[in-house]
């Protein structure tokens, strides 16, 4: 078994990598902006109840 990749192996296996970091900034970025929002919505939920 060879340790050196084919060009065509390490272009697949380059992508590969790249779709996981991609999938992982993806669900960074969706827990980001789900806290976000709540925070959100939260904090006009107090203020609603301080006015009151």
């Amino acid at each position: 078994m060879s340790l050196i990749l084919s060009p065509a192996k390490a272009i697949c296996a380059r992508t590969a990598s790249d779709q996981v970091i991609m999938l992982e900034n993806a669900l960074m970025w969706q827990f980001v902006i789900i806290v976000a929002f709540q925070g959100k919505f939260i904090s006009h939920a107090l203020l609603a109840k301080l006015e009151t």
